[in-house]
């Protein structure tokens, strides 16, 4: 690898801007951003003050464990109470994923063997445009533990994906652990975590060796077997999406499978395609639910909404355009993984029932694509300083409003 002193003071800043934004909600108040942060105050205050664990309904929560224990260790280490560090420790996990944006942009970069200058701007420029996103930002920056469970599918896919390259113990050890780990985290995580290694398997198909691919097939069937086990047993209703409608939800897995083959085989021009039409799929969808609600008994899109949304088909635009130089590079599987896990989900939210449970699996699976999309708009060899400045000073406009808008 080239010279990666620059990348360290990209990341720092990419840190800073990110945690800073993360932390805006302070301003008003010491309490955490939304309600749900309270859940995970209670249980951490009565593990302080007990000396061990909850286990009653009350406070125990199977898919919200790890953050949890998170949340009392670090009261435990700071001194400050569950209540009063949640924000704060929301806001530093919420800005992992862009850190994880500016090694994958390097990484990229460098395999398609781009000039140093050129793939330290486009690094830069995707930490920072997730770091302001402001949808992005929103569900980042709520004290819940989809936090963590963004973080955990980003560094599940690149340790998933080491071992299908290498095959060494440490990243067959490090995944079985992050795989154990995630039912105990976020029900909506676990799942798309399960999509993308899914995906990756897929497109290692042609990469790996027989032995590498059926340790992978295993621990792929492995994990869905324990997360359905695991949240069955515990009679979380989550399930029930899936369990009610099992053909849809396999044939969609099918499609994934299929899609991470066909895509790094195919044109330039499909390869566009393809997030291109997803993209303006999820913009109809958008407009429609202003007219009428797409799910009968839910509300409408209300206007602020829409045109603080509208503008940011541009970057999404520059996203879908991206596309080939991901395939191209070898680490690029990661991304394109990251960005086909959760299409999937998406897509069956919409083919499944029009209820509000599968409507907030689009709305929240929506959020997972972010991170690939913003390597993605910035993988392009013409784009120059001043269109990516751009689109960060556009992105920061358009998305601080909205998030001024949801607060």
């Amino acid at each position: 690898m080239s010279n990666r002193r620059p990348y360290v003071f990209i990341g720092l800043a990419v840190f800073m801007v990110a945690v800073a934004m993360r932390t805006i909600p302070l301003y008003w108040s010491y309490l955490p951003f939304n309600l749900d942060g309270l859940q995970f105050a209670a249980p951490a205050r009565y593990t302080l003050a007990n000396g061990h664990l909850p286990t009653s309904h009350e406070y125990f929560h199977p898919d919200k464990y790890t953050f949890s224990v998170l949340l009392t260790i670090c009261s435990q280490l700071t001194g400050i109470s569950p209540l009063r560090i949640a924000q704060p420790l929301i806001a530093v996990i919420g800005s992992v994923p862009c850190l994880i944006a500016v090694w994958l942009t390097r990484r990229v970069g460098h395999q398609l063997h781009w000039d140093p200058v050129h793939t330290r701007i486009a690094a830069a420029l995707a930490g920072l445009v997730l770091a302001t996103e402001g949808i992005y930002l929103g569900r980042s920056a709520a004290v819940t533990s989809e936090g963590l469970g963004l973080v955990f599918v980003a560094v599940l896919a690149i340790v998933f994906y080491r071992m299908l390259q290498t095959g060494r113990w440490p990243w067959i050890v490090s995944t079985v652990l992050l795989i154990g780990v995630f039912p105990l985290t976020h029900n909506l995580s676990t799942m798309i975590g399960a999509l993308v290694i899914t995906a990756l398997l897929a497109v290692s198909i042609r990469q790996s060796t027989h032995r590498v691919l059926v340790a992978g097939g295993l621990a792929v069937v492995g994990f869905w077997i324990y997360l359905s086990s695991y949240y069955s047993v515990m009679g979380m209703g989550e399930l029930s999406r899936v369990s009610s409608v099992p053909g849809l939800f396999l044939a969609w897995i099918i499609v994934l499978f299929l899609a991470a083959i066909w895509i790094p085989s195919t044109s330039i021009r499909a390869q566009r395609g393809v997030p291109m039409f997803a993209l303006f799929g999820g913009v109809g969808v958008l407009v429609a639910n202003f007219f009428v609600p797409v799910f009968p008994g839910t509300a409408t899109l209300d206007a602020p909404a829409l045109l603080l949304t509208l503008p940011l088909i541009f970057v999404g635009l520059l996203a879908t355009r991206g596309l080939p130089y991901i395939t191209t590079a070898k680490d690029g599987a990661i991304v394109l993984a990251l960005l086909l896990g959760p299409l999937t989900l998406i897509g069956f939210g919409l083919t499944g029932r029009l209820t509000v449970a599968y409507q907030d699996l689009i709305v929240r699976g929506q959020i997972f694509i972010h991170l690939a999309a913003a390597v993605q708009r910035h993988l392009q060899s013409s784009i120059s300083v001043f269109e990516g400045l751009l689109v960060v000073r556009l992105g920061m406009l358009f998305e601080l409003d909205l998030f001024r808008y949801c607060l």
